[in-house]
């Protein structure tokens, strides 16, 4: 998990009067977590509305392990949530649970 950072990028605009912002954002690329410069727009609104919406966007992006986590595949977090939360259940529950999880993950027909 990376640490946490505090970046405050600059709030540009572009020629239309849209506000955007360059920050770096956590990525997994390849299995492995890296940084990577994305291009995150705001809208067009006032410069101190364009703030407020910035400085909003800015606590997620500098939480770390939220940037990392929302970017799980499911399958990697339904066998995390098999492993921690439904191997603690009772036998009944396990079995209902992961019977669940078949039905509901194989293809849908579109009858």
């Amino acid at each position: 998990m990376p640490r946490e950072r505090y970046q405050d990028p600059e709030l540009q605009q572009t020629k239309r009067g849209a506000w955007f912002i360059r920050p770096w954002v956590a990525v997994i690329k390849n299995g492995k977590v890296g940084r990577a410069l994305k291009t995150i727009p705001i809208g067009v609104m006032g410069k101190r509305e364009a703030e407020a919406k910035k400085r909003e966007i800015m606590t997620t992006i500098n939480r770390s392990d939220y940037m990392i986590t929302s970017q799980i595949k499911f399958a990697a977090f339904a066998e995390e949530w098999d492993a921690l939360h439904v191997a603690r259940q009772a036998s009944t529950t396990r079995e209902k649970y992961r019977c669940h999880m078949k039905t509901t993950s194989g293809p849908r027909s579109t009858s």
